[in-house]
């Protein structure tokens, strides 16, 4: 007879399991039933990663792991199986107690968890339950059936294996406090609460991009912090990688960085938050002018035909969030300088034959689109007002042209004696104070949204960032426009209109 012990070594579990007609069962098993699954997953911890092939969720019994075995009744009968000693335990039997150790020390680390059962299944994709009982009594003993899942199991069979295992007590953790310890790379902090990356942007955060790609999402999809996951996610790969994320304004990059400082805090990982970029346009230029010796610039972007002649390795990845708001030559500025590395644009143009879609959006569903006609500069101040009386400044976003932009910030620190706050490009958190009502240009209102918006001038404006701002505001958003109206005035009203006073 041959040992057991040769067959338990003949293959490591850190490999991607077959989608055999075993596995698709399992998974429709626990669809059906409200478990959810985990597939190819790797864990992140401090420096430590670990790969999962695959892992279920069922909240009532706990976490159940796997390994996938091809051993037939020929292999196995006759043999005879003993336990392993310290010294020569199976890989595989070591893996599956990495794993273990790997979980209950993540969650213990981090939310201070470790009542969460874990219980390991066999996976005989070519043993049947009545080669099974053919076996040898001390097999049986070793691998006992409640633990076993066999080629001809059924889904009750399998359920019931399931439900074998120990009930959660009440100190368990939630559906959403569990997997947002253990899925750091899916996990997004945001000022109300953590949750779970959505299927379609855990696909984006997985995926690869070492070409051009673009990505259309509309606002309120999640994208912003889609881009900071998929750029950590890189950097948890590969500590060398170097990825850049682009974004307009001052005010943007500081959420997006304050957003990863988070996310990396949180759940202890062992990353120099720095190593992830993210920058204005006119940084990432001053990147390049820097490494090339040239004078930097201040405050207008300005693309030199130098940097369009002098390539430098800037990044392994860019990834650009509102590219509809930054000027066609920025955009091939970018496309240049990433000829031979990953490039990703959000934007609704399909420059590139890659791309991918948000479809999911978590835009407020009671928001009022308010149109107004007549005097719009004396209305505003008369709505500001009206607002103020029982809202706070800091939920007020009015945008409109720099003339008029100068104008109101006067006349609101005289007429309703409050005190504003101009938002540019330049603009950061710090400077922006946050208790003022805020005024800013349709040219500077990335990633900033507020609870009513106020729109002036706007056939000053293009369609483009006329939409662009319509996202912004999560309860009202008025349009102010006199009696010669443009054509933009109409295209608005089809597209928003609920409310006209």
């Amino acid at each position: 007879m041959s040992p057991l012990f040769s067959i338990f070594s003949s293959k490591n579990t850190t490999q991607p399991f077959p989608d055999s007609d075993l596995i698709k069962l399992l998974k429709k098993t626990a669809i059906e039933h409200n478990i959810t699954i985990f597939q190819d997953l790797t864990l992140y911890h401090r420096d430590q990663s670990i790969f999962v092939p695959l892992m279920l969720l069922d909240m009532k019994h706990g976490l159940f792991l796997f390994e996938y075995k091809t051993w037939s009744y020929s292999e196995l009968s006759g043999s005879y199986i003993e336990v392993s000693t310290n010294q020569h335990q199976a890989p595989n039997n070591l893996y599956f107690s990495k794993i273990q150790n790997f979980i209950v020390q993540k969650l213990s680390e981090i939310q201070n968890q470790d009542s969460m059962e874990i219980s390991k299944f066999l996976l005989l994709e070519k043993l049947s339950i009545k080669e099974y009982e053919k076996l040898e009594t001390n097999i049986k003993t070793m691998l006992p059936q409640k633990k076993l899942i066999f080629s001809d199991s059924t889904q009750a069979e399998i359920l019931n294996s399931f439900q074998q295992t120990a009930i959660l007590g009440f100190n368990a953790p939630t559906t959403e406090e569990l997997t947002a310890g253990l899925l750091t790379q899916y996990l997004i902090i945001d000022t109300h609460a953590k949750h779970l990356a959505t299927l379609e942007q855990r696909r984006f955060i997985d995926s690869t991009i070492e070409n051009h790609q673009t990505l259309s999402a509309e606002s309120y999809s999640g994208k912003s912090s889609s881009l900071v996951l998929k750029a950590l996610q890189e950097k948890l790969k590969k500590s060398t990688y170097h990825p850049i994320i682009i974004t307009p304004t001052k005010v943007a990059c500081e959420r997006l960085k304050q957003q990863l400082l988070n996310t990396i805090e949180y759940s202890f990982l062992s990353i120099d938050v720095t190593s992830i970029e993210i920058l204005t346009p006119i940084e990432l230029l001053n990147k390049h002018l820097k490494k090339l010796k040239k004078e930097l610039l201040e405050d207008t972007l300005i693309i030199d035909h130098i940097l369009m002649e002098k390539n430098v390795n800037l990044a392994d990845l860019i990834l650009c969030d509102d590219s509809d708001l930054l000027t066609r030559e920025f955009i091939n500025y970018l496309i240049h300088i990433q000829k031979n590395a990953g490039l990703l644009l959000v934007t609704k143009e399909a420059l590139f034959q890659e791309q991918q879609i948000f479809l999911k959006s978590f835009k407020p569903l009671e928001k009022k689109f308010i149109f107004k006609q007549n005097n719009p500069y004396p209305q505003a101040l008369q709505i500001i007002k009206n607002l103020l009386e029982e809202n706070d400044a800091k939920d007020i976003l009015i945008i409109c042209s720099n003339t008029t932009k100068e104008h109101l910030n006067a006349d609101l620190s005289y007429y309703i004696n409050h005190k504003t706050s101009l938002l540019s490009s330049s603009t950061t958190m710090q400077d922006h104070k946050l208790k003022n009502l805020t005024l800013a240009s349709y040219n500077r209102i990335n990633a900033i949204h507020y609870k009513f918006v106020i729109l002036l001038d706007i056939c000053l404006a293009s369609i483009q960032d006329l939409i662009y701002a319509s996202n912004l505001a999560t309860d009202s958003i008025y349009y102010l426009y006199d009696d010669d109206a443009c054509e933009l005035i109409t295209i608005l009203k089809d597209k928003f209109e609920t409310k006209t006073e």
